[in-house]
Parts: C-alpha cells; structure tokens; sequence
C-alpha cells in the first residue's frame, strides 16, 4: 500500500523479521508514525502508556486509535493534546469506561470516532465461539485435557 510499517513491542525481546516492517522504540514510533494503533493487553505497565508526555511526541498530523483496552490512554490527556491540535484525531473502540458517560470529554467531537468493540462479531465467529465452548465442555466430562484451559 507504499506505507513504511514500523511497530514497538515492549515485551519481545526477539521480534519476529516480516519483509517490509521495522520495528523501533516507542519514542520513535510515537515521533514517526502518522497512525498509531494500539494492540496490547492491559497490565499495570501499560495502562496509561498513552498520557500527556507521549501524546505531545507525536505529529500534529497524526491519528490514536485504541482497539485493544480503554485504561491504556489517559483520557483527559487525549482530549487536552486534542484541544491543543498536538494530533489530528482518535478513533476509540474501547474507552475506560463502557458505554462511556456523556460528560466524558471526547464526546461530540468532530475529530474522535467511536465503535462499539465488536470487530470480532459475525455470524461465522459466533458460530465458532459456541462450538468451541461446547467442545471444551465435552472434553472436560470426557476426561480429556480442554483445547482452552482457563486455570491449567
């Protein structure tokens, strides 16, 4: 798509080599990238990864989008560097607080967009999400070892 990639990963230590992709330090990302999308899980290191000091690296030009977890931006952060045009926009599919309250000060914005977190939803991930369950429910009254232990 002539788009350079470029990721940071602050748990790898050895990341994989993918032909047009570079990984670099979250400082560089955040200064380089003119999207920055966020796929992490939640822990303490990371919830509030996204705050005043990170946002400010970033071009005015810019664009935040949040797919994985809502504590992991700063949320009157993001709207402070958006008042202040430090970047361009958000698009959020999760905020900290779900469905989030009107008072929250990325509502009726013009430059955030909002989802509802179903990007996983279809008819066919349905369907395989029941049967899977189902099977992990048979393979535990059988005797069996499940596919998706929850505590092994």
């Amino acid at each position: 798509m002539g788009m350079r990639v470029i990721a940071h990963d602050a748990i790898t230590t050895n990341p994989p080599n993918y032909e047009g992709f570079c990984w670099v330090g979250v400082e560089e990302l955040l200064k380089e990238a003119d999207v920055v999308s966020l796929h992490c899980p939640l822990f303490p290191e990371t919830q509030g990864m996204i705050n005043a000091k990170r946002l400010a690296m970033m071009k005015s030009t810019a664009f935040l989008l949040n797919n994985a977890r809502g504590p992991l931006i700063v949320e009157q952060d993001l709207a402070d560097a958006l008042n202040a045009g430090q970047i361009a926009g958000a698009a959020l599919d999760v905020m900290p607080i779900e469905p989030p309250p009107v008072n929250s000060p990325l509502m009726g914005r013009d430059n955030v967009i909002f989802s509802p977190h179903t990007a996983f939803y279809s008819v066919e991930a349905l369907a395989e999400l029941q049967t899977k369950a189902a099977r992990g429910v048979v393979d535990v009254l059988t005797g069996k070892q499940p596919v998706y232990p929850v505590n092994p």
